[in-house]
């Protein structure tokens, strides 16, 4: 299996169309890795939004796989900094997908 484009991604803008919206993603090194592109603009925002935060949602994900599994192995969760290690990552990803601000160090 291959490996995505690094992320960061970022949402390089509009393009120029007769939909709603159309944007570029560009991964770290400024390559284009999707485009997104609705007739109603909320979702094209929030489609973006959501490609966008691939990576990041994708690694916060797999730090609470592992956690989910060591807990299960050894039967002994993650200790306190790892959990908020976690839990930020989860927070940051989540807000980056639906464009919102994020105080990730106090749960919610």
């Amino acid at each position: 299996m291959s490996k995505h484009n690094p992320g960061p991604w970022t949402i390089a803008g509009e393009a120029a169309n007769d939909m709603a919206g159309s944007a570029i993603i560009h991964d770290a090194n400024g390559f284009p890795v999707a485009s997104t592109r609705s007739w109603i603009k909320e979702q094209h925002d929030a489609n973006a939004r959501l490609v966008a935060a691939a990576p990041e949602l994708l690694a916060a994900c797999k730090l609470q796989v592992a956690n989910i599994e060591q807990w299960l192995e050894t039967g002994v969760p993650a200790s306190a900094d790892e959990s908020q290690q976690i839990y930020n990552a989860l927070k940051a990803a989540i807000a980056k997908a639906e464009g919102t601000a994020c105080n990730a160090n106090s749960p919610a």
